[in-house]
């Protein structure tokens, strides 16, 4: 089940990190637990096995219930067929030994398995609520949080859950040793246990600070993914303005506020284990010396009560140590839990997965379209009205942040209207439509984006399955044919990171390419010559000038230039649709916005004036 199904959201807090264990990652974690159980009973059974090996030895047991006890592993061997002689009961003891150190190997194997599989399932179930979440909601958040919520904190989440499951388990283990304990000296254990829980609740201040140096760990994680991701993404520009030294220095800023982090909780976590260590060893030495004054315990029982007592005191000791562990990863399942909840209430409703891509026949139709980023914010379009017909090519032009973008992404379906409708041949482009129309739409932004693989892997990302004749035909209608042939490997040429190895107009043409390679029924073209020099822009404006009439073409631009050739213009002005027409009537037109746009391009004929 992906994580936009039916499974309920995530919680925060311990009791969602344990819902969770319970219901998705269930089967490795009982079968962890199961394997501690079973450590716990061969330790038992090595406990049970000290009795008649001090006898064996010698030494005096005091009486008590420890007799009763000697007597009963002696029946239980005798059981088996075996006398409880000093080979006899060192056999057993080794073989329980040698399972213990088995169980313990599988245990890890297993450990490593939950954390794995946990964090795999975090990372799909958050990634699906991102992938479905509302474009107006993503659009907001920054890239670097998403990504650091399904790296390192799922990493953390993760060592979270393996510190519950041993928390549960390891209470169970204590518990087996402070059975045995009893049979020795019940006062004496009363003791032990209360020692251990001053252990427990002590604890409590530390766990307070772990819990906060795991919040300070979370804010600087998410400060330095940011600046890491924005330092990568503009190496160039850092360089050409000579500021590699200062983004440096920030860097180093957020690194040392990330390691301080972690050495602060690691402090505390030490501090914990001296201070265990220290009370542990004085309460041994009182121990002793109440048994031996007080209670005249024998050789043989002081013997067993101080075995158990370390590894009962041990036990605690690790078992507070891993609740503060797990204390301070915490914070990290809270903010993953809280960025999936978030996803989810922003999730868009989705249709059933296309089968036949929807394919435009008399065209689409914007009908008093309306869209506002938020309720109570401006609106970036205002009750536009227009029609893109089929085979045809519409353009819209107006300056910067006139609408253009968010009419293309109507268009595309990214984004859904705040009022209004958008028809796709008579029909609303509906949820239950949209994938079927996605399916069929090829887009060329501004500023494509090209992955770090072959031209064969981009365009196949987009067609995949597409045999190569296809490729071959998509390459020579984006005027790219030539392009890919001239580089080293043709179609398996790796085009580098965001296609560092190609110039601005050699990436557009690719994926002007990558779009025509799924006969698109729609074929959008976000500025995509705007940053282009003269000779590139003509390439591309030519490549659209071999599709016209055989492609339905929506081309959003600021440079009227790329334009010219459009069967219709519509003018964008402020969100509102303010002129629509012919390129040349509306260049005639007196007075009009597009005229006025042409003059200040420096486009209009000579003496001519806006």
């Amino acid at each position: 089940m992906r994580g936009g199904g039916a499974a309920p959201p995530w919680e925060p807090g311990l009791r969602g990190l344990l819902r969770f264990a319970r219901l998705e990652v269930g089967r490795p974690a009982a079968t962890l637990a199961s394997l501690t159980l079973a450590m716990a009973c061969l330790e038992g059974v090595e406990l049970l096995l000290l009795v008649p090996l001090l006898r064996l030895a010698g030494l005096d047991l005091g009486g008590g219930g420890l007799d009763p006890l000697a007597e009963s592993v002696g029946g239980l061997l005798r059981a088996f067929g075996l006398e409880p002689t000093l080979g006899a009961v060192l056999a057993v003891f080794a073989a329980a030994g040698i399972g213990v150190a088995l169980l313990g190997s599988v245990h890890a194997s297993a450990s490593a398995r939950l954390q794995a599989g946990a964090t795999a399932r975090i990372r799909k179930r958050l990634y699906a609520a991102v992938s479905r979440a509302r474009w107006t909601f993503l659009a907001r958040r920054r890239s670097s949080d998403l990504a650091l919520a399904l790296t390192a904190e799922a990493d953390r989440v993760a060592s979270a859950l393996h510190f519950a499951v041993e928390i549960g388990t390891g209470a169970v283990v204590a518990a087996v040793y402070l059975a045995m304990a009893l049979r020795v000296s019940p006062a004496l254990t009363a003791a032990t246990a209360a020692c251990a829980a001053f252990l427990l609740l002590a604890a409590r201040r530390r766990l307070l600070a772990a819990r906060e140096g795991g919040e300070e760990i979370s804010l600087a994680l998410a400060a330095w993914y940011g600046e890491m991701t924005e330092h990568l993404s503009s190496l160039r520009l850092h360089r050409a303005f000579g500021n590699a030294d200062r983004a440096e220095e920030r860097f180093d800023v957020l690194v040392d506020r990330v390691a301080a982090g972690g050495s602060g909780l690691s402090e505390t976590h030490a501090g914990t284990r001296f201070r265990n260590e220290a009370v542990t060893t004085a309460a041994l030495a009182v121990l002793v010396w109440v048994a031996v004054e007080v209670f005249s315990l024998g050789a043989g029982s002081l013997v067993l009560l101080l075995f158990l007592y370390g590894r009962l005191m041990r036990r605690a000791g690790g078992l507070q140590q891993q609740v503060q562990y797990m204390a301070g990863e915490l914070p990290a399942w809270d903010a993953v839990a809280r960025l999936e909840a978030e996803c989810r209430a922003e999730g868009e409703e989705r249709g059933p997965p296309p089968g036949a891509p929807l394919v435009l026949r008399e065209g689409m139709r914007f009908e008093g379209v309306s869209f506002r980023w938020r309720e109570e914010g401006p609106a970036a379009l205002e009750g536009v009205t227009l029609e893109i017909p089929a085979a045809r090519t519409t353009a819209v032009v107006g300056v910067s942040g006139a609408g253009k973008s968010t009419l293309v992404d109507l268009a595309t379906g990214l984004l859904r209207p705040s009022a209004g409708r958008v028809l796709v041949d008579g029909a609303e482009l509906d949820p239950a439509r949209r994938a079927a129309w996605q399916a069929g739409i090829g887009a060329v932004p501004q500023d494509p984006f090209l992955f770090h693989d072959t031209v064969r892997a981009n365009l196949l990302w987009a067609a995949p399955g597409a045999p190569e004749a296809d490729l071959e035909e998509a390459l020579r209608a984006a005027d790219a044919l030539d392009l890919v042939r001239s580089l080293p490997g043709g179609l398996d040429a790796v085009l580098g990171d965001r296609g560092s190895t190609l110039s601005g107009g050699e990436r557009q043409r690719i994926a002007l390419a990558r779009a025509l390679v799924r006969r698109p029924s729609l074929l959008v073209l976000d500025e995509a010559t705007s940053s282009l020099d003269s000779e590139s822009e003509e390439r591309i404006r030519a490549a659209l000038a071999a599709l016209h009439g055989r492609a339905t073409l929506l081309v959003v631009a600021h440079r009227l230039s790329t334009v010219r050739g459009a069967d219709a213009v519509h003018v964008l002005e402020g969100g509102r649709l303010v002129e629509s027409g012919s390129f040349e009537a509306l260049l005639a037109r007196p007075g009009g916005r597009l005229r006025a746009l042409a003059a200040a391009q420096g486009i209009l004929p000579p003496g001519a004036g806006p």
